[in-house]
């Protein structure tokens, strides 16, 4: 198959049950980018150890009047670059650096959205993201081919409203699969 008939740009990821062990366990990706040169996503189900203090204060934004929750996690997008920011976040607002996607989702990888959101809030879901996920030409193609992963139409409200450790099952409840019920193993007749 193309890449073109496979192509998973603006759907989710999802790893299936038995594609245990290493970062990608129970993990569901925000895939933003998928052409015949790649793929690349931000991974919505790994909260990083670091939080929006500590990642404002690493980048010299003040937070003496914060009017955003300094205690909400980080996420690792990925294992691919993860010095590199991105922030994921629902609304019209357009920043420096910002790309829409459907479902009222934009990517954003400048600090002035950081800016506003430490000095006066945001009216706005987002979640900040270090690292993404990234395969080279034919790479996701071949592991589709080989059943590690399905994929869903993107969800604000699985990506918002829910923590990331239940994500993944709540994507699996989206598509109607029974996660234990799920094979990779196919029949014949």
């Amino acid at each position: 198959m193309s890449y073109k008939e496979q192509a998973v740009a603006n759907k989710l990821l999802v790893a299936m049950p038995d594609n245990v062990g290493g970062f990608f366990e129970k993990s569901v990706i925000l895939m933003l980018e998928h052409n015949k040169s790649g793929a690349m996503g931000l991974t919505l189900t790994h909260p990083a150890n670091m939080t929006m203090q500590e990642l404002l204060s690493n980048l010299d934004i003040d937070t003496t009047h914060a009017k955003v929750d300094l205690d909400k996690k980080i996420m690792l997008g990925g294992p691919v670059q993860p010095d590199r920011g991105f922030i994921l976040h629902t609304g019209d607002s357009l920043w420096e650096n910002t790309a829409r996607l459907p479902n009222n989702l934009s990517v954003t990888v400048s600090l002035d959205l950081l800016r506003a959101a430490a000095a006066e809030g945001l009216n706005e879901d987002f979640e900040i993201f270090l690292g993404y996920a990234g395969w080279g030409a034919g790479q996701l193609e071949q592991e589709l081919r080989d059943n590690h992963w399905l994929f869903a139409e993107s969800d604000p409200e699985l990506i918002f409203s829910l923590p990331p450790e239940a994500r993944w099952q709540a994507a699996f409840t989206q598509l109607g699969i029974n996660t234990q019920r799920l094979s990779r193993t196919m029949g014949h007749a």
